[in-house]
């Protein structure tokens, strides 16, 4: 079905979600100026079972992308770019495994970090939004993305440079003035303070605390135990002197002589 570039002022009705089992491309993307009317989604639209490419491009669409989102699983391309939404990317994104593309360039979004686990994902266009944080580690492990922009956001950060990230140019990340990294990516070097680089050092620091803590707790614990023996130790009946008893005694001349006065044989 393919809608696109009329001047249509009506929102789609709900009972395009009849045609789940059939419709599997959806165009409704306005190139010209913005004639379309589409304010927010139908809310049968993410129930199209087999759907795989939705664009929905220059409209003017607003508000948040709801989790529903979630449902698409056949879609490989989404774009939602140059319309008015807001809020962050829902979380069920992450289930779309399948997505090759996805877009929603020129809008008011505001954060993400759903798209780790989407390893057949070769597009991913996030420019010219209010997307405030860091740059996701995991994004390195997306081995088929050959193209990911983030530019005119609010990032900060360090520019991952593993995987494909090492062959992407500086033009994808640009006007994020918190961003740091290699010389090629004309940002400045990150200094030994980056929030990367704090979140490691804070790491650091609670796993000497909880070190620390647990030699505390075992230290007392020992102290304990050795007082608690010590006290019942004390508690015990002295034992007998087994060797005096089998041992003879021992005196010396001095005292044997005044014992007899003087070796008397009457003594």
């Amino acid at each position: 079905m393919d809608l696109s570039t009329n001047p249509l002022n009506v929102m789609l009705p709900n009972a395009i979600g009849n045609l789940s089992h059939t419709l599997q491309i959806l165009h409704l993307e306005d190139y010209l100026l913005h004639e379309n009317e589409f304010t927010i989604f139908p809310p049968s639209l993410w129930s199209i079972k087999n759907l795989l490419i939705l664009n929905l491009s220059s409209n003017n669409l607003s508000g948040s992308l709801l989790q529903e989102i979630g449902n698409a699983k056949t879609a490989i391309a989404i774009d939602l770019s140059n319309n008015k939404l807001s809020g962050e990317i829902p979380s069920s994104i992450g289930g779309l495994t399948r997505l090759i593309n996805f877009s929603v360039a020129h809008n008011k979004i505001q954060g993400y970090n759903t798209f780790g686990k989407l390893l057949d994902l070769y597009s991913l266009d996030l420019s010219d939004n209010k997307i405030f944080g860091m740059i996701p580690k995991s994004l390195e492990g997306l081995v088929s993305m050959k193209y990911f922009n983030v530019s005119y956001n609010r990032l900060i950060g360090e520019i991952p440079s593993g995987g494909h990230f090492a062959n992407f140019t500086y033009e994808l990340f640009l006007s994020n003035v918190g961003l740091c990294g290699t010389p090629q990516m004309h940002v400045p070097p990150c200094p030994a303070n980056t929030p990367r680089m704090h979140q490691s050092k804070k790491n650091r620091v609670v796993l000497i605390v909880l070190v620390s803590l647990a030699v505390i707790v075992l230290l007392i614990a020992s102290v304990t135990v050795y007082l608690i023996l010590k006290r019942r130790k004390k508690e015990l009946p002295d034992e007998p002197d087994l060797l005096s008893t089998i041992t003879p005694a021992r005196f010396s001349y001095y005292q044997l002589q005044r014992a007899t006065n003087g070796f008397k044989e009457s003594n």
